[in-house]
């Protein structure tokens, strides 16, 4: 949360990357714009020494800002997700990791329809456990949790999944009267809900590649929609396939699950 830790935060996203399984091994560049804490003394020594290219974008061009801009897409993102599931704005840290954990396994039309971390590990990517952002569920109350010497207490309590948990092979779970969400693996998701229905959201969305209605083609000058024109021709920028629009961004969750 302050520029005086991104020293210590970046040192230890390369070491998690050099203990990992990836194919890389470490961290091969690093991009930055021209701020004081990516070009200090410290800095420099580090990159120097870890054998990392720094590159920085060119003064007042906020087109070659690659960073900010991805940034906002992640921003953006984890807004939907935190108004898809009506919760407030305190979990923005939760629905920030959910969404870039969903976009590192998103499958890349720039990566020949491979996901990130298919491209890093050389392995597809794990949707087993992805469930929808804000999920109602109920969780198991831990037995020494539960109210002794009564043997009607509940056994489950209503919670929210927030996502996977980064640090325990489970879910991360909300429940009510709690200060922060806690790692869970005992789980039961409600799908009575075809908003937080994750099988539903995949049956949902398209394969890469599919072509999005009411885009006109060039051949046959038919369809409708913002595309292309009466004459059939595609307008610059215009998607052609499910995997350039936008609109899947936010809808695909919990899907084409690997493995």
């Amino acid at each position: 949360r302050l520029k005086s830790e991104f020293p210590s935060l970046v040192k230890e996203f390369a070491g998690m990357v050099k203990a990992s399984n990836f194919k890389i091994g470490k961290v091969m560049g690093f991009r930055s714009d021209r701020a004081g804490e990516f070009t200090g003394q410290e800095m420099k020594a580090w990159f120097a020494a870890e054998g990392i290219a720094h590159e920085m974008n060119c003064s007042f061009s906020s087109v070659s800002n690659m960073a900010e801009r991805y940034i906002r897409t992640v921003v953006e993102g984890a807004r939907a997700k935190l108004l898809h599931a009506n919760l407030p704005a305190k979990f923005w840290v939760e629905a920030v990791r959910n969404y870039v954990w969903e976009i590192n396994r998103s499958p890349k039309q720039s990566l020949d329809g491979k996901s990130p971390i298919e491209v890093a590990s050389g392995r597809q990517a794990n949707w087993r456990m992805a469930r929808v952002f804000g999920s109602r569920c109920r969780v198991t109350v831990p037995k020494d949790l539960r109210v002794r010497g009564h043997k009607f207490s509940e056994r489950a309590q209503e919670a929210v999944c927030l996502g996977i948990s980064q640090d325990s092979k489970g879910w991360l779970v909300f429940v009510e009267g709690r200060r922060a969400p806690l790692p869970r693996r005992s789980v039961h998701f409600d799908l009575s809900d075809d908003k937080y229905d994750h099988h539903a959201a995949a049956k949902r969305v398209p394969a890469v590649g599919t072509p999005v209605p009411g885009t006109p083609s060039v051949a046959s000058g038919q369809g409708g929609g913002s595309g292309g024109d009466a004459r059939g021709e595609e307008l610059p920028g215009a998607p052609t396939s499910y995997a350039e629009a936008s609109v899947n961004i936010c809808t695909f969750v919990g899907t084409q699950c690997g493995e």
